[in-house]
């Protein structure tokens, strides 16, 4: 697991990055320990990077489930490009998409905000730091590249995971916010039509 928090760290690019572990009486993160520090043995790992405010948290430990779905929030699982989260259609019925039976993330160009009930969620992220954050994501979940599915409703964020070896596909083809039928497990990288 160090060489994932190297590759967290080395993602982020700050030298004043700090980690969190639990959360206080108020439901705040508990921030105690400087980024070399050794990360926590389980639990919630955070990352905040004041200075370009990227904040990446993130479950460690292996997924049981073999894949990782990962969306964007605006326009994709959300059916606002900012703001609020009000779900989409997709973002309502994860559940009944074969997301089901996948590890979830989020990553959002946008402030950050859960959108997903459980999985790792990166803000302020956008173009090719996508794709960067989710293969973080996957090494962090333990889960093989061919095994991510990337869902974003911009061409140019999908675009970026050619030659990853993930897959990704462009969604909310019909206007803001994902369909569930959009979310499949097709591979490779794929736009709207």
């Amino acid at each position: 697991m160090a060489s994932s928090w190297m590759a967290l760290m080395t993602l982020m690019m700050c030298s004043s990055c700090t980690w969190a572990h639990g959360r206080d009486a108020s439901g705040n993160a508990e921030m105690s320990q400087p980024a070399t520090a050794a990360p926590p043995a389980d639990g919630m790992i955070e990352v905040l990077n004041a200075s370009s405010g990227l904040h990446l948290k993130h479950l460690r430990g292996s997924s049981p489930r073999g894949c990782l779905c990962i969306f964007d929030i605006d326009c994709t699982l959300s059916k606002k490009r900012t703001g609020d989260v009000r779900l989409s259609e997709a973002g309502s019925n994860i559940g009944r998409t074969f997301c089901a039976n996948c590890a979830l993330g989020s990553i959002t160009a946008g402030p950050w905000r859960r959108a997903l009930p459980s999985g790792g969620i990166v803000a302020g992220c956008n173009g090719k730091c996508k794709r960067k954050a989710a293969e973080v994501m996957a090494a962090l979940s333990g889960i093989p590249r061919s095994r991510v599915y990337f869902f974003d409703d911009q061409a140019d964020n999908v675009r970026t995971f050619a030659g990853s070896g993930m897959n990704a596909r462009q969604v909310g083809c019909y206007g803001c916010g994902a369909k569930a039928w959009e979310v499949t497990a097709q591979p490779g990288v794929n736009y709207c039509k």
